[in-house]
């Protein structure tokens, strides 16, 4: 198999491996803070509405995360589960780009390897959903 063949089927096993691992953080959140967790679940569902951040409503944090979470609202239905659905995708690109940026540097295994402990030991901040990205 060629070098750039490895690679990608490095990737496509990372890819696997990050989906199994996330899959359980789909349905479950152990803290639902009420506070800020609750602001952003209505910012999203606002967004989702078509009312605009900063002009329509109050947000402390960049403008891209509402309207990102807002088309998952429209996808998967207003709820907490299409969130982390969204959350769980934003930390698969994570590693993805920890692999690609390893894979610079090291062989596919390695960058694999690095992928999956980002996944494993990701400090995983519950207060709010916008610091995934």
């Amino acid at each position: 198999m060629t070098k750039a063949g490895t690679k990608i089927v490095m990737l496509l096993l990372t890819v696997i491996v990050g989906a199994a691992l996330l899959a359980p953080y789909t349905d479950y959140q152990d803290v639902l803070d009420q506070n800020d967790c609750g602001r952003d679940l209505y910012c999203f569902k606002r967004t989702m509405d078509g009312e605009m951040v900063y002009r329509d409503y109050w947000w402390i944090y960049g403008p891209i995360m509402p309207y990102y979470y807002s088309v998952f609202y429209r996808m998967l239905g207003v709820s907490v589960r299409s969130v982390l659905i969204g959350q769980c995708v934003l930390l698969l690109l994570c590693g993805v780009l920890v692999f690609l940026s390893a894979g610079l540097f090291t062989s596919p295994a390695c960058a694999c390897i690095a992928a999956v402990v980002f996944w494993i030991y990701y400090p995983d901040f519950p207060h709010t959903y916008v610091y995934t990205a």
